[in-house]
């Protein structure tokens, strides 16, 4: 079996003996891709996100200089991989990131491990053989879904890296009814939602920069009031919605009382699960229980939308523990979301990691 490239330096000029067969007959794209392109590839999965879509990539800090890979079998696309690169000038080490990815769940094919495999082997041929970066990817599956492919990362010279923390987060199903999914509420959250449908509350919605700059408002606030540093920059997610096609940006509620703006939510849905990106309410909105009229209202939105799951953006309920019990009210199922994997073939560019994650630990 034979491994087709398509890239711009061929596979043959590289010197180690690193070569391995991909499973079938494929051909690897790198960097063929242009943005239009692209996103419409990204609807042709179940597991796409935007994590990879091109403005996410070329916007969220670290990702100026991004790089596409297409894995294509018998002229069909069969999986893909955004990929932001960060190194040092000169130098050209550094590393390679991969967010919520490879993309291989295609819609309407049962999943394949040798697709996985081969976008996989893939990746780590262009990034960590080739350019010798150090490659690092966090799947976005469960850890259930993990233990299925292990052998498959072993295989494609991935190790997991035990440093890395991942993720909690709660999934709700939106395959039942509408009024299925509210009584699946627990018997508190649906009692606030009640309330907040009684408080004459007005919602907007859309994908509009002005429901976003209102967002933004909220959010300061919200950070001024508890005093907290930003968990996200509000500003880099409009970048990134100015940016992305229609159908993929994210969906903005603002909830007002009065014409106030007292809560607001962001949502995105590509492909089959959606996310809770950010969300913030000021003492009023907290007050008025916007917070369960948004969700709710962005649940009916994703279910009317297609969506088959929503995530509800992640719990700490050690640090957080008012935040996990508002989100495990709605009745989802936690999940931990799976580890970090990494491939290496760079000292240099392991040593220029290594310290730049350990000058970020004593500056923090």
């Amino acid at each position: 079996m034979k491994l087709s490239t398509r890239t711009t330096l061929d596979l043959a000029h590289r010197k180690r003996p690193y070569r391995s067969e991909i499973p079938g007959n494929m051909l690897i794209e790198t960097d063929l891709v242009d943005e239009e392109l692209w996103e419409g590839y990204l609807d042709l999965f179940e597991d796409a996100s935007i994590y990879q879509s091109w403005a996410y990539g070329k916007y969220f800090p670290g990702g100026r200089k991004i790089s596409h890979v297409v894995l294509k079998e018998k002229g069909s696309v069969m999986a893909l991989a955004g990929v932001r690169i960060l190194t040092l000038p000169f130098l050209h080490r550094g590393i390679a990131y991969v967010f919520f990815g490879p993309v291989w769940k295609k819609k309407g094919f049962a999943w394949d491990k040798k697709v996985l495999e081969g976008i996989l082997k893939a990746l780590n041929n262009e990034y960590a053989i080739k350019r010798k970066l150090m490659l690092r990817l966090v799947p976005g599956m469960s850890i259930e879904e993990e233990r299925q492919f292990e052998e498959v990362f072993r295989n494609s010279f991935y190790v997991k890296n035990d440093s890395y923390k991942p993720q909690r987060t709660i999934i709700l199903g939106l395959e039942p009814t509408i009024p299925e999914i509210r009584s699946r509420f627990h018997h508190k959250w649906r009692n606030r939602l009640n309330v907040a449908e009684r408080n004459e509350l007005q919602v907007f919605e859309g994908t509009g920069s002005d429901l976003f700059l209102k967002f933004k408002g909220l959010y300061r606030e919200l950070l001024l009031m508890k005093d907290i540093p930003a968990a996200a920059d509000i500003d880099t997610f409009i970048e990134i919605q100015k940016n992305l096609p229609e159908r993929h940006k994210m969906r903005i509620l603002i909830c007002s009382s009065q014409g106030r703006a007292v809560a607001g939510l962001v949502g995105s849905l590509i492909g089959n699960r959606g996310i809770c990106l950010l969300a913030a309410a000021n003492k009023e909105g907290r007050e008025l229980l916007g917070a369960y009229l948004l969700q709710w209202e962005l649940i009916k939105w994703m279910k009317e939308n297609g969506a088959l799951e929503y995530d509800l953006g992640g719990i700490d309920p050690e640090n957080n523990p008012g935040g996990y019990r508002f989100k495990a009210g709605m009745g989802g199922k936690e999940v931990l979301f799976s580890g970090q994997y990494e491939s290496c073939w760079s000292i240099s560019s392991r040593i220029i990691v290594n310290a730049g994650e350990y000058l970020r630990k004593k500056k923090f």
